[in-house]
């Protein structure tokens, strides 16, 4: 049972073969009654109670959220229905790469940041001092090696939060 907008939508899963997606019945709150198949990887096929191929309704997309439906269409198509009646059909939040390299990211930028030695060592394993003799970072060095780190920080936030999660 799938209740919005004030409406209850009955998704009741029907006999199929074992060890494949069973075809899902969804009865509105009118009675109307679609067969939902699954179709390869995350698709569905919706037919009707004459057995009839039943297409997505066409919806136009205007400004930011505004969308312009056909009035005679349903209001949730029998698929998005089914799609929210079975975990196995919805979409997993965020990435674990990247809220690895978010992470990874952030540690780095701290580190830069934070920490006078790690800036020297990056100073000292840099290519261009290989040709110098004794070579010492100048305090803009250091005062660049903060606002790098403050930046990569948020840099790596705003993947956190994009992305990760």
């Amino acid at each position: 049972m799938i209740e919005t907008g004030g409406e209850s939508y009955l998704v009741r899963g029907t006999e199929g073969l074992e060890g494949e997606w069973v075809p899902y019945a969804v009865v509105y709150p009118d009675g109307t009654e679609f067969r939902v198949e699954p179709f390869g990887q995350d698709g569905f096929q919706v037919f009707d109670q004459a057995g009839e191929w039943v297409l997505p309704p066409a919806v136009m997309h205007v400004g930011l959220g505004k969308k312009i439906r056909d009035p005679d269409s349903l209001r949730y198509f029998p698929a998005d229905i089914a799609a929210a009646s079975d975990e196995a059909f919805h979409q997993p939040n965020g990435s674990v790469g990247f809220f690895l390299l978010a992470v990874a990211l952030f540690i780095f930028n701290w580190c830069g940041f934070r920490y006078e030695a790690f800036q020297r060592f990056l100073f000292h394993i840099s290519p261009s001092n290989l040709m110098v003799s004794d070579p010492e970072p100048s305090d803009f060095y250091f005062f660049m090696c903060k606002v790098g780190g403050a930046l990569g920080m948020v840099v790596s936030l705003g993947i956190f939060f994009a992305h990760a999660l």
